[in-house]
């Protein structure tokens, strides 16, 4: 975090949840980036459709280096 970062709080799921908070660090970090570039998207778009809000969903957690592989083992492992 640097100094221009502010705090917000966003309700989510129970499982999504402990699976945050069970996260690495590095893992967090790459999640908040994720969610800041989403909403960044969407801060851009006029009225955006869950296809467009998937589709950057996908991009910007490709950029930031999530396979599809890596998104199967990390949901995988989160049932266990």
């Amino acid at each position: 975090m640097n100094a221009d970062d502010n705090d917000i709080s966003v309700s989510i799921g129970p499982e999504l949840a402990e699976f945050y908070r069970n996260a690495s660090a590095e893992d967090q970090a790459r999640l908040q980036r994720i969610f800041e570039s989403l909403v960044g998207e969407m801060s851009k778009m006029d009225i955006p459709t869950l296809g467009k809000v998937m589709d950057s969903i996908s991009d910007n957690a490709q950029a930031q280096g999530l396979t599809p592989e890596i998104l199967e083992e990390l949901l995988v492992d989160d049932k266990q």
